[in-house]
């Protein structure tokens, strides 16, 4: 065999390996993706169902939102940090849908838990007050358009601290 050859066939070797590489390299990312939003979901599956424990072992909290008239100090404190904590969570999904990790049945999934917390009077109260200055503007602006688009009727919460099995 001559040298041009050997070049030759070095130079489809080569070109075989590079794209064998990048099948490799494409199957990774895809894999890797798809590995990236199941943790996103799970992620968010988790927060969400800590929100519903936080109700369960601290009743006080959804107690106050149901409630009229002023809370005390300490009442105050909690529903703030759950109320950030929860609205944080959102905001976190809403980034990951914005930049196309999370899909749109997830998305959707957060945006009725969105609406059950805006549709009390008190929480829109806590929004105006502190929760839209913990948030991104963005996230803010969507907030407010949900706002906007639907009047509270503190129905759910009235529900939910008064439902009866009978």
């Amino acid at each position: 065999m001559n040298r041009s050859k050997i070049a030759d066939l070095s130079e489809i070797v080569s070109s075989i390996a590079i794209v064998v590489t990048l099948i490799y390299v494409t199957v990774e990312i895809a894999q890797n993706t798809a590995a990236i939003r199941t943790q996103t979901a799970q992620s968010i599956l988790e927060a969400g169902q800590s929100e519903l424990m936080a109700f369960v072992e601290h009743p006080d909290i959804a107690l106050s939102v149901a409630m009229s008239g002023p809370l005390t100090p300490e009442l105050n404190v909690k529903l703030d940090a759950f109320l950030a904590s929860a609205m944080r969570s959102r905001e976190f999904a809403w980034l990951q849908y914005k930049n196309g990790i999370l899909d749109e049945a997830s998305w959707n999934g957060e945006v009725a838990v969105l609406r059950v917390y805006l549709d009390s009077s008190r929480i829109r109260t806590w929004w105006d007050k502190l929760g839209r200055h913990y948030m991104d503007s963005e996230f803010v602006q969507f907030v407010d358009q949900m706002i906007e688009e639907e009047p509270a009727t503190d129905e759910l919460w009235t529900t939910t601290v008064n439902w009866t099995s009978q």
